[in-house]
């Protein structure tokens, strides 16, 4: 008999161990999901600070052609989009007030990043343009029927390949004259239609290139995000 009370005596005693074991674990556990949060929400305010950064970098790059893709361009903005949406949702642990803050600011840099996606869009599809330009131009110097003053043919040849070493920042106005000079010779007429064509797409896409760059580095979302960042460190 004394055995069986000791032995029921004991599985209260067991029960509200087992029930405080719970208890600390799944403290534990929220603390862990909170400081996981916390530290994703501060990489998310890092990446969107340095976004911009990145897409002209890449925006560069394929100026320079040392890519022959437009894809990491679109990859850094779509990581801005992506990064801006989910600050709008800091950690639970943020104060009301401040999560009514963080929320107008993160809306904000969500559409400077949106905007941006039409600015990257103008930049690729000029960049296109003078790409295929200068290629076709090259091709079709090389094509030529038999002409009265190579020479033309070969400077103008001279002056597309460094336009290309000068990432296409070379003067417009000697590439044109050099235009000019071959069409005027004695060439037939299809390819004064193409050459001229091709010098169009130039003279029309080249200027777009450094001023869609200086507006990707004219938008705000560097300070939005330090806006941020300095709310969010209040939490801290």
């Amino acid at each position: 008999m004394m055995n069986n009370i000791t032995g029921a005596s004991r599985l209260p005693a067991f029960g509200l161990i087992f029930a405080t074991l719970i208890c600390c674990s799944l403290t534990t556990l929220v603390s862990a999901d909170t400081d996981a949060h916390h530290r994703d929400y501060d990489s998310a305010i890092h990446i969107a600070l340095n976004s911009k950064m990145r897409i002209i970098e890449e925006m560069i790059k394929v100026r320079a052609g040392t890519v022959a893709h437009y894809d990491f361009v679109q990859f850094e903005h779509i990581e801005l989009v992506r990064h801006a949406q989910a600050l709008a949702f800091p950690p639970a642990a943020t104060s009301a007030t401040d999560k009514e803050l963080i929320k107008v600011q993160a809306d904000a840099l969500l559409a400077q990043a949106q905007d941006l996606e039409w600015v990257i869009a103008d930049y690729i599809r000029a960049f296109a343009q003078v790409r295929s330009a200068t290629s076709n131009t090259l091709d079709i110097l090389h094509h030529l029927p038999g002409q009265t003053k190579p020479s033309l043919s070969a400077s103008l040849e001279a002056e597309i390949e460094k336009l290309i070493a000068s990432q296409y920042n070379n003067d417009w106005n000697n590439i044109d004259q050099t235009f000019d000079a071959l069409i005027a010779s004695n060439i037939d007429t299809t390819s004064i239609k193409e050459l001229e064509f091709q010098r169009q797409q130039l003279k029309q896409n080249l200027p777009k290139l450094e001023p869609l760059i200086q507006k990707v580095a004219l938008s705000e979302t560097n300070e939005i995000a330090l806006r941020i960042r300095s709310i969010f460190d209040r939490q801290a």
